[in-house]
């Protein structure tokens, strides 16, 4: 009832806090989602919750939980929920500040819905987050979305995520490989996401066929070396954002109520 007076009244200082509690609940609860919590996974689709911004980093990880307990009844094969939760990631997207928050919405979707669900989509998604590495060129951005692609290849394998991205454009696989991944798998710092990133980059040099082939070679032989990076040698310290690039997700976010995170509302991460 205190939460629910909370949300009902939208006192925008408590908001961001009773979602991160409301999200360790569900990850923590015996048996996953009851019809209490199905209540609320709707509202969560509508564009004017996530307009407080100070709420995004919260509300992202009780989707994430909704998605990891509760995937087939929250969305199953219902493409209109789907596509609501595609419409907060390209609405997050658009925001420098809050662009990284959307790429770990997808990571949910690829994590605990079948393939089959989103894989119509993923051509638009792809081509969506190629046009934003190009204008936000951020290293923070770029690190994100490689840990996305690996989770992908990982769970998929790497020939639909390959094909995916070749249609786009004919080749543009090989220079994300190179250009994006390569690039910036060293500076992920996280121990289980760099893991993910050497399944998935194994994955991508004993799968793929055109990186086999001759013309691949010098491709194949930069994915190795990358894979050895990651593992002989720890993460890259530096910061991934420059002053400048902070200050302007600040100016980018104006006034809302800030997030601060709950320590004790952390659970395990997932492996």
């Amino acid at each position: 009832p205190a939460f629910q007076t909370v949300l009902e009244k939208e006192i925008s200082e408590l908001t961001p806090y009773v979602f991160q509690i409301l999200a360790m609940l569900l990850e923590l609860r015996p048996g996953g989602a009851s019809e209490t919590y199905f209540n609320l996974f709707q509202p969560l689709l509508h564009p004017v919750i996530w307009s407080n911004r100070g709420n995004v980093p919260a509300l992202v990880r009780l989707v994430e939980a909704f998605l990891h307990r509760a995937a087939a009844e929250t969305i199953g094969n219902d493409s209109r929920k789907l596509e609501g939760l595609l419409g907060v990631f390209k609405e997050l997207l658009r925001f420098k500040s809050s662009a990284e928050l959307s790429i770990r919405l997808l990571i949910g979707i690829v994590e605990f819905l079948p393939p089959d669900v989103y894989s119509g989509y993923l051509s638009t998604i792809l081509q969506l987050i190629f046009q934003r590495l190009q204008s936000l060129r951020s290293k923070s951005f770029a690190q994100v979305f490689t840990f996305f692609i690996s989770v992908l290849i990982g769970k998929h394998g790497c020939k639909p995520v390959e094909d995916a991205i070749n249609s786009i454009s004919q080749g543009l696989f090989f220079q994300i490989l190179e250009q994006v991944i390569v690039a910036n798998i060293s500076g992920i710092k996280r121990t289980t996401d760099r893991k993910a990133c050497v399944v998935a980059l194994t994955r991508v040099i004993t799968e793929s066929q055109a990186l086999q082939s001759e013309a691949g070679a010098q491709t194949w032989a930069n994915v190795f070396v990358a894979i050895l990076n990651v593992i002989a040698v720890k993460a890259v310290s530096d910061d991934a954002e420059s002053p400048e690039e902070k200050l302007e997700m600040l100016e980018e976010g104006g006034y809302s109520s800030s997030y601060s995170k709950l320590v004790y509302a952390q659970t395990g991460v997932r492996d």
